[in-house]
């Protein structure tokens, strides 16, 4: 099994946990513990990253199961900090090109109904993975609405559109840091100085529960998730 994050503060916690150490005969950064039968990447922010990183990874890993895993934004109303989003579709959006992928149905509900039996609040949802991060409430209702998507990140589509061509099963786990109407934190974006302060501060606390949330989703899923599901029919919707 390979689970992929996109920054090292994502996985801190749980290289902790499982003691993770580098591998050092990869040319990019990747972890392994003695505790389970898992790799841990990190790809980096943003679509160009994750695609070099994986195009990289799937030659020197062989593993059938790959989770991309850390956090997301909430597009839509309903969806809290630290809540669990199992992707049913993935679409990634590059210039003016969209494509919208399917995840497969049965792993999703297997693993959701673990999840919940953990106590973690779960939902399955639509995932956009765009260029660029979405700082506002409006650009977040817009993207949204536009493709029909609950949650945003920058990295799913692209390593959903990699790993695919390889026939591996493929989920994707993530745990929601901001809500629709929260602002990201952003020197730019026009909003009054001691609003983007107080942004900040509910930033940096909404990671640490978003981080343990995936943290624990993850090992729940490692410790008992199924892997002896039918080979995966993930094509593009």
């Amino acid at each position: 099994m390979i689970i992929s994050f996109a920054l090292e503060n994502e996985f801190k916690s749980l290289k902790e946990f499982y003691e993770a150490e580098r591998i050092a005969s990869v040319p990019f950064k990747a972890y392994s513990t003695k505790k389970a039968d898992v790799k841990f990447i990190i790809t980096g922010v943003g679509i160009k990253m994750a695609q070099d990183i994986f195009n990289k990874a799937i030659k020197h890993f062989s593993d059938n199961t790959i989770i991309i895993s850390g956090t997301c934004g909430a597009l839509k109303p309903g969806l809290n900090i630290g809540d669990i989003i199992l992707y049913k579709q993935t679409i990634m959006v590059r210039g003016a090109r969209s494509n919208r992928y399917q995840l497969n149905k049965d792993i999703i509900r297997r693993c959701s109904e673990k999840l919940k039996k953990a106590g973690l609040v779960v939902h399955s949802g639509v995932g956009l993975t765009t260029e660029k991060p979405l700082y506002s409430p409006a650009e977040k209702q817009y993207y949204g609405s536009k493709y029909n998507a609950d949650v945003v990140d920058m990295e799913s589509g692209i390593v959903f559109n990699v790993v695919n061509k390889k026939q591996r099963r493929i989920m994707i786990v993530r745990s929601v840091l901001d809500r629709v109407f929260d602002y990201l934190p952003d020197a730019d974006i026009n909003v009054p100085l001691p609003q983007i302060q107080a942004e900040s501060a509910h930033y940096i606390k909404a990671v640490e529960y978003s981080v343990e949330s995936i943290k624990k989703a993850i090992i729940e899923i490692i410790n008992s998730c199924d892997e002896k599901v039918p080979a995966p029919d993930n094509n593009k919707a």
